[in-house]
C-alpha cells in the first residue's frame, strides 16, 4: 500500500490526471480518465522498498514542517514582544543599524 500511496502522490501521476481532466467551468475525472493513466510498474521487492523510503520520507516532511510551525509560532511571539517594547519605550526604536 505504502507504493501506491507514493504513485498517487507522485508528480507523474498528478501531472498524467491534470492533463486529462475534463469541463470548462467544472473539471471532472472519471473512470474513462482513469483508464488512461500509465502506471511504472515492478516486482514485489522493489515496490515495497519504494514504499518504504516514501514512508520515511513523508514521516521527515512531517517532522520538518511541524519544526517549522513551532519556529515561526516563536517568532511571531517575539516579533509581538519587540513591538511592545517599542512602544512601551523599553526599547529605542529610532535608531537604525547598518
Amino acid at each position: 500500500m505504502p507504493y501506491v500511496e507514493a504513485l498517487l502522490a507522485s508528480s507523474g501521476f498528478v501531472r498524467q490526471i491534470d492533463q486529462l481532466k475534463a469541463g470548462m467551468g467544472m473539471q471532472h475525472f472519471g473512470p474513462t480518465h482513469l483508464a488512461q493513466i500509465r502506471v511504472p510498474w515492478s516486482d514485489a521487492s522493489e515496490q515495497k522498498c519504494i514504499g518504504d523510503n516514501y514512508a520515511i520520507l513523508l514521516q521527515e516532511a512531517s517532522e520538518i514542517s511541524e519544526r517549522v510551525r513551532r519556529v515561526v509560532a516563536l517568532l511571531e511571539e517575539r516579533r509581538l514582544a519587540l513591538i511592545a517594547s517599542a512602544v512601551s519605550g523599553q526599547i529605542d526604536a529610532t535608531t537604525v543599524r547598518e
